[in-house]
């Protein structure tokens, strides 16, 4: 089955359950001629009973024994009086609700529980729709218990409104529950039908619109959405009516509820199309006000989306393959070069040159892998880089993709590196044009908000317009929607930490920028990074910082020190009173000296080894952490680390 780990058995455990399966199935065949030979006998009574219900414990999914239990139930109602026959339907609903706990997905047994509830005198529709509810609770994905709870509605004298509102309930439990989706789309036009029945829609502009969903697919996807903003500028200039033909088709991405959705809404734009309003994207956008019953969910979902496409075109364009910054240390005798793009130079080496002469010497990326990497370094196998006098330092992929760098006479390092403004560094810039247009759509959903201030999905498009406007100015209210976010939605938790983990980093990057392009250069090897504080769960974006020397990422929620590998100057790190068990990413630091990691969740030697590959380390703080009770601590770790001169703030 998926999600089971396959364990290998001996020999004699493959055989003892051979045996036990033949004591079994002899059993199972014994008791099932025992029911058929009753039944040929037509001896329909308690002892028959009694048989079927020994098999369909162990499996309910026989049709034929719920058959034969039906045909009982029939002769025994001749002679029985409807109290003793009450009697018996209540035991049997017990019964069945015993088998659904060894299958909560059996035909048989969902069937025949509404053929007792069809024939029972007086059945208990309320404890049958509480009954569904406790198993929809259990796996919401469970068909056969909606289709026997539409059973039960229809029985039963439940409003549409209420099992509306049961379905609005799920959803904003677990948005992708597509069986709560389908059940909405059968309730909403019986609650809400069509009163104008205008037929088939005639508008051109739907069936151009119409061509383009089979597009809205897989790999597509993202470009489609990304090719409907590039269209952005020209719709505006033409008063934005050609812009309908992309927003008109969002809605029908929201499941089985779409088909309806989409009509509604092309039924509400002809009518704004035969008004000539100029307000007509305002109307679209502010999906509830063309459809006001499905303001709750579907409304959000439409805005997000249109936003999401919105947001995509904010994002900054892949850059061409090129070279961002070219670092060479001679008293490393390494060059450190980082891409615009992940490459392999293990399949395609980059040549290295020095005052016109090639260098011999290994390339690896940062993590010693032999996979693509935005990052590279490259260890000279001579003394060609500690040469004296100045020198000019050349990395080449190829003709159209090369940098150089400039060492100085007695200098032991250089830097060249792309100007770039920090603010653009993970947004692209946007015309005035776009700016309004997200501007408004921003509004719109704060309005949206005011209505529902705890729609996850009315944030989550805020979150992401805010993160196309202005990301620095607008960071404390992103925080406090993700905030609400998270005291919303504890299935997606995690994701949402991600993803408020990888703002906040982008943020602080761009900051860290800026400020160090106001400094001298001295000023900024003297700079900390500071990332301390923030609840972080994941890293992001570090290839901006490798030339960071000294950084804090203290008091977050980090579990491993990913892609910090990508630190190749980092000298200082400080990563105190995470939840770190993994610092493998750590191995190979060239320039690492001082690092702290107290209070975290260290417990093993083992976990230690990758800071061996630290030629460079000197200061080490464990301090607050298991691995420090350990028998004989001192002596291993100095064993495993014989450079350090400091451990746990005490000198070795």
């Amino acid at each position: 089955m998926h999600g089971r780990l396959k364990v290998k058995t001996t020999e004699e455990q493959q055989e003892a359950k051979r045996k036990e399966r033949e004591k079994k199935l002899k059993l199972y065949t014994a008791g099932t001629q025992k029911v058929f030979e009753k039944r040929k006998k037509n001896e329909f009574d308690g002892e028959i009973l009694e048989v079927c219900a020994q098999l369909l414990s162990a499996n309910p999914d026989v049709y034929t024994l719920w058959n034969v239990r039906k045909e009982t139930f029939q002769v025994l109602a001749e002679t029985k009086t409807p109290d003793e026959m009450q009697e018996l339907y209540d035991k049997e609903l017990g019964f069945i609700e015993n088998c659904l706990r060894v299958n909560p997905k059996s035909y048989g047994a969902w069937y025949h529980r509404c053929w007792v509830l069809d024939h029972t005198p007086k059945p208990d529709w309320k404890q049958e729709l509480k009954l569904c509810t406790l198993y929809l609770e259990y796996d919401e994905r469970n068909f056969h218990c909606w289709d026997y709870r539409r059973f039960v509605v229809a029985k039963s004298d439940v409003a549409p409104s209420d099992e509306l509102e049961f379905t609005s309930n799920k959803i904003s439990t677990n948005f992708s529950n597509y069986s709560s989706w389908h059940y909405r789309s059968k309730l909403l036009p019986v609650l809400h039908p069509d009163q104008e029945k205008k037929g088939r829609l005639k508008e051109d502009i739907l069936i151009q619109g119409i061509v383009l969903v089979p597009r809205l697919v897989s790999a597509c996807f993202k470009w489609l959405l990304k090719t409907m903003i590039d269209q952005i500028d020209a719709c505006i200039v033409r008063k934005k009516d050609i812009l309908i033909q992309g927003i008109v088709l969002v809605p029908r991405l929201v499941c089985a509820c779409s088909k309806w959705l989409l009509k509604t809404m092309i039924d509400q734009i002809d009518t704004c199309i035969v008004r000539k309003k100029d307000i007509l994207i305002q109307g679209i956008v502010l999906v509830p006000h063309l459809v006001s019953v499905c303001t709750k969910f579907c409304t959000p979902i439409a805005s997000s989306l249109m936003a999401a496409t919105f947001f995509i075109c904010a994002l900054p364009g892949e850059k061409p393959l090129g070279i961002q910054a070219v670092y060479a240390n001679s008293a490393l005798n390494q060059v450190m070069v980082i891409f615009s793009q992940s490459v392999n130079l293990l399949q395609q080496p980059a040549e290295v040159s020095i005052s016109g002469s090639v260098m011999d010497g290994t390339w690896r990326n940062s993590r010693g892998s032999q996979y693509h990497s935005i990052m590279w370094i490259y260890t000279v196998s001579s003394d060609a880089l500690r040469q004296e006098g100045e020198r000019t330092l050349q990395v080449k992929l190829r003709e159209d993709v090369c940098r150089s760098c400039h060492l100085d006479e007695g200098a032991t390092e250089c830097w060249s590196k792309d100007k770039q403004d920090a603010s653009s560094l993970f947004t692209a810039e946007l015309s005035d044009e776009k700016t309004e247009f997200l501007t408004t759509e921003l509004e719109s959903c704060q309005q949206l908000r005011e209505l529902e201030p705890d729609n996850k999905w009315c944030l989550l498009t805020v979150i992401l317009l805010m993160r196309a406007l202005d990301p620095l100015k607008l960071e404390a209210e992103m925080l406090g929607c993700f905030t609400t976010i998270l005291s919303q939605d504890t299935y997606r938790a995690n994701y949402f930490k991600d993803l408020r983990s990888k703002f906040i980093m982008e943020n602080a990057i761009m900051r860290y920028l800026q400020e160090s392009s106001k400094v001298t250069e001295s000023q900024v090897k003297q700079a900390t990074f500071d990332a301390s504080g923030k609840e972080l769960t994941t890293l992001h974006h570090l290839h901006h910082l490798s030339s960071v020397h000294c950084m804090d990422l203290s008091n977050n929620d980090l579990l491993a020190l990913n892609d910090v590998d990508l630190l190749f100057c980092v000298s200082d790190l400080k990563a105190d009173s995470n939840k770190l068990q993994d610092i493998s990413h750590l191995s190979g630091l060239p320039c690492l000296e001082t690092l702290s990691l107290e209070n975290n969740n260290i417990s093993s030697l083992s976990q230690l080894e990758p800071l061996a590959a630290c030629p460079n380390l000197r200061r080490l703080d464990l301090s607050g952490n298991s691995v420090c009770d350990l028998d004989l601590f001192g002596s291993k770790v100095r064993e495993l680390l014989p450079q350090l001169t400091s451990l746990n703030k005490e000198l070795l």
